[in-house]
């Protein structure tokens, strides 16, 4: 399987809430994850654009990395692309293994969270195909 490389979060018709509020909320309740407001600030400031950034907690050795969401087109603002995957640490790269291993830890814990709080939000992710992925 190709690892996927394009997860979009959307809410879901007439839901009241972002993609961002619902990523915020995410990882405000969960243990491994942390909502960053002054950066997802600075980011939206320099790229015009809604955006939300999410800290997964260091586990396993690993570095704490950063998940950057941002709206790719202005005509659905609410509707946030996972647009990058960083260490906190950027002088620390990622590899191909680490990447999928925190994207795949990424997605289960949303799973989660989205059958905890039945929140009206779709995931979608494809690879670079665009062949779908269940969420």
């Amino acid at each position: 399987m190709v690892a996927p490389l394009h997860v979009v979060v959307a809410p879901r018709p007439h839901a009241s809430v972002t993609a961002a509020e619902i990523l915020e909320d995410f990882a405000d309740v969960s243990a491994s994850w942390v909502f960053l407001e002054e950066d997802t600030t600075h980011f939206m400031a320099m790229h015009e654009a809604p955006s939300c950034i999410v800290r997964h907690r260091s586990v396993l050795g690993l570095d704490e990395t950063d998940f950057v969401f941002r709206a790719r087109n202005a005509a659905q603002p609410r509707v946030l692309e996972l647009t990058l995957l960083v260490t906190a640490h950027e002088d620390t790269t990622l590899s191909e293994d680490t990447h999928r291993y925190l994207l795949g830890r990424f997605l289960d814990d949303l799973a989660t969270y989205l059958r905890r709080h039945a929140a009206p939000i779709t995931v979608d992710v494809y690879d670079h195909a665009r062949t779908a992925y269940a969420a």
